[in-house]
């Protein structure tokens, strides 16, 4: 299926491994030219490298996203650098970096702000989709730390899985990349939570 990404410019914070580095292995593939940061540089370097093997156009920085006038002059950075910008991945949250106490923080990143936005900005032709991923596993991730230093809680938790197993990063960046591209361009204001029936809930 071509999902219509060739030549698209994508932006996505934090991207060095895990599940940003795989959306941005996945746009890569895709023929996207994609910019990302991370705060370590040489993960940054190794990320620039083999994701210029794709042969799109690749703008990597080591750069810290807490000082908020130096982000969005980064922002503009790599927007220049890719000529322009059609799609955003917001690939940071309070939860997990301490903050997940601070209200005001959790309201300005995660689910709740992204709705509101899909309502403001679709008049304009924007688009806004978030996804939730569950319990995901990846090296240097929490749930490999946990596997071996808290053996008894990573086998409960996997056993709450339907589908049997933790998920992937690349489990979670298909359906990131397939929401922002436009094959799934009558889209917004959705939540998909990916995580392999973990959540026991029914959802609307």
């Amino acid at each position: 299926m071509d999902l219509g990404l060739k030549g698209k410019k994508v932006i996505l914070t934090g991207g060095s491994r895990g599940l940003g580095r795989a959306a941005l292995e996945r746009f890569a593939a895709e023929g996207a030219d994609v910019a990302f940061f991370s705060r370590n540089a040489e993960q940054v370097s190794e990320a620039v490298e083999a994701l210029r093997s794709h042969g799109g156009t690749v703008f990597g920085e080591a750069f810290d996203m807490n000082d908020k006038e130096a982000y969005s002059a980064w922002l503009e950075r790599a927007a220049a650098a890719l000529g322009g910008c059609d799609i955003f991945v917001h690939n940071a949250s309070s939860s997990g970096a301490g903050a997940s106490g601070d209200w005001e923080v959790t309201g300005n990143t995660d689910i709740t702000y992204g709705k509101q936005l899909s309502q403001a900005l679709g008049p304009k032709g924007i688009r806004v989709n978030m996804v939730s991923p569950g319990p995901i596993k990846f090296p240097g991730g929490n749930w490999s730390q946990i596997e071996q230093v808290m053996p008894e809680l990573y086998e409960t938790t996997k056993a709450q899985f339907v589908l049997g197993d933790f998920g992937e990063a690349d489990d979670v960046a298909r359906s990131v990349v397939f929401l922002a591209s436009p094959a799934s361009s009558y889209t917004t204001g959705a939540n998909i939570v990916i995580d392999g029936g973990f959540t026991k809930r029914v959802q609307f």
